[in-house]
């Protein structure tokens, strides 16, 4: 299903934001132990933002348009924290990630409960149940992968999840069941 693809693109965003943004500004870049959490409140804080925006970038610009468009900022923010050099650096990344994910779980969600041959609520159900199988499986892998190759490479396949909303975001374009 498309759109649990982008739903999992938003939510590993918010999982190496909680999960792994402290470790990769103290253990890549150096931050002092007060720095830490910024990476976490940056990528909550842009994403906060992004949904307050989010249903009149929707109405202005369409859903499709801007899940493009979040998946663009999660490439490039998430790109951005990867190749940082600095700790300011890598929290603009953190940042654009952030703003970029936000519309994406909430325009995943309602495409799939629009979804055409399902019942009300089933594709609600199956995008939510892909959402936590994310959230299960992504901080051991993250963590398995960083103690072989490191936080920096381990991470990588997030931007590339950003890739793959851009690809995807034409499946939010279903006219759904009448109600």
């Amino acid at each position: 299903m498309p759109f649990a693809i982008i739903a999992m693109s938003g939510v590993l965003v918010e999982d190496i934001g909680n999960n792994w943004g402290a470790v990769y500004l103290r253990d890549t870049l150096g931050a002092p132990v007060t720095v830490m959490g910024f990476a976490y409140v940056v990528m909550v804080g842009a994403q906060f933002i992004g949904r307050l925006l989010g249903d009149r970038m929707i109405n202005a610009f369409g859903e499709v348009n801007i899940t493009r468009f979040g998946g663009a900022l999660i490439f490039l923010g998430m790109g951005t924290v990867i190749i940082a050099a600095n700790v300011p650096m890598a929290l603009v990344g953190f940042g654009l990630a952030g703003f970029g994910c936000a519309t994406l779980v909430p325009s995943a969600y309602a495409a799939a409960d629009r979804a055409p041959g399902l019942k009300p609520g089933t594709g609600l159900t199956l995008v939510s149940w892909s959402m936590r199988v994310i959230f299960l499986i992504s901080p051991p892998l993250v963590g398995a992968l960083a103690d072989n190759i490191g936080l920096r490479l381990a991470i990588l396949f997030v931007p590339l999840m950003g890739l793959l909303a851009i690809i995807f975001a034409r499946s939010l374009r279903i006219r759904g069941r009448g109600r």
